[in-house]
């Protein structure tokens, strides 16, 4: 759960910084990588951290109808995305921010929040 919020957190600043600030993408998300890559050094003391087979690797790594399980839980999550940019008002509303923010802008599609949310979520 920590690592989830850590997680959300970066996206929020990430967001805030691209789209109220108006930094280009790359380079926001490149520094934040940055930075948090050095914050995970810090916290470790520069070691390699891994996790042992009995934890968390160990169910992730269990075999369903041949194949781990991580395997299945990120077939669930892109079959959720899918379905979302497919067919919800959010997936289409995303899709044309992405294609032209302008026009998404003067078609009424509020486009700071869903950037913003994009990668608080990403």
């Amino acid at each position: 759960m920590v690592a989830v919020l850590a997680g959300v957190f970066a996206g929020a600043i990430n967001g805030f910084v691209v789209v109220f600030l108006g930094i280009n993408p790359i380079v926001v998300t490149l520094g934040m990588s940055t930075f948090l890559l050095g914050v995970a050094l810090f916290l470790t003391d520069m070691q390699l951290v891994s996790m042992n087979a009995e934890g968390f690797g160990g169910w992730v790594n269990y075999g369903v109808l041949g194949l781990p399980l991580g395997f299945w839980y990120g077939a669930v999550v892109v079959g959720i995305v899918a379905y979302v940019v497919s067919f919800t008002p959010l997936g289409r509303y995303l899709r044309a921010v992405g294609s032209n923010q302008e026009v998404s802008r003067l078609a009424g599609v509020r486009v700071n929040r869903l950037r913003f949310g994009a990668f608080v979520m990403a």
